[in-house]
């Protein structure tokens, strides 16, 4: 396998970075300034 993305899954660097970004956007989402504005963007998206 020549493959660069191979090579870094199989290196594990992608393995650990997957589950930090996936946390990294939890918490932004769930930030002061973010969160009061999902309830408002829902109900306007219903409609």
């Amino acid at each position: 396998m020549n493959s660069p993305f191979a090579e870094t899954i199989l290196n594990g660097s992608l393995l650990l970075a997957i589950p930090v970004a996936l946390l990294a956007g939890l918490v932004s989402f769930l930030s002061p300034c973010v969160l009061p504005l999902v309830p408002a963007t829902w109900a306007t998206s219903r409609a």
